[in-house]
């Protein structure tokens, strides 16, 4: 049976209204307890009595958080977790163990299960408030990381995307100037003209520096994106 706090008291951390939170527990007073408490808070509570129970609801609405209890019949807490984190739609939800037991040995077990945090009974209401607000909070955290590396992802592809395909138009018109400065100091050489030969082998040794740097640059796409092939062959190191 669980002991409510009656002390007025502000949690920890700001609770992050109209989330979602799955309640598990055989223990029907309990489960009164808890939801009156979540809902006083403006969270959006579903009670359950099992474990079979709990994964059906989580499957059909996905919450955002979720306050097990260890020792139910049929299927125990640790088996109902189990079940969670082998679910990829599921793995991620922050799941709160509440159990009577207060041995080390169940604690571990709880945290090798995938549970983010471990509760005894009888528990503080204002222990319970706390760390549901934090875990939420952490949760929303890793959300929004997630969402800006996601950005940052499409982004640099886009960016790869465009300098790969800026980079590759480039080499067309490249070839055909060099191919015309070879003709023009072709036929500077023919009509015996140095200084013409001059500035167009400087212009053709800056132009094939350009070719040079869009290959490498290409080549570099290449390896990014695991699509050139390597030639392996012995060697003599240290000629």
């Amino acid at each position: 049976m669980c002991k409510a706090d009656t002390a007025m008291h502000e949690p920890l951390v700001p609770p992050d209204k109209g989330a979602s939170i799955l309640v598990v527990d055989d223990t029907p007073a309990n489960l009164q307890v808890l939801v009156g408490m979540l809902k006083e808070h403006g969270y959006r509570v579903r009670p359950v009595l099992d474990g079979p129970m709990a994964l059906r609801s989580a499957k059909a609405d996905v919450p955002d958080l979720i306050l097990l209890d260890i020792n139910m019949p049929d299927m125990n807490g640790f088996e109902v977790c189990e079940q969670l984190k082998a679910n990829p739609n599921l793995a991620d939800i922050p799941v709160i163990f509440i159990s009577g037991n207060n041995e080390t040995a169940d604690k571990v077990k709880a945290f090798s299960m995938g549970g983010v945090d471990y509760v005894t009974k009888p528990f503080q209401m204002a222990e319970v408030e706390a760390r549901v607000a934090t875990h939420l909070e952490l949760r929303r955290k890793r959300r929004e990381l997630q969402e800006s590396l996601d950005s940052l992802r499409r982004l640099e592809n886009l960016r790869d995307s465009l300098v790969h395909m800026v980079v590759h138009d480039l080499r067309s018109p490249l070839a055909a100037i060099s191919a015309s400065l070879e003709v023009i100091k072709w036929d500077a050489e023919e009509q015996h003209r140095p200084d013409l030969v001059s500035d167009v082998e400087t212009a053709l040794h800056a132009t094939r520096s350009i070719i040079r740097l869009v290959n490498s640059v290409l080549d570099v796409s290449k390896m990014e994106g695991s699509q050139m092939r390597l030639n392996l062959a012995t060697c003599d190191v240290a000629s």
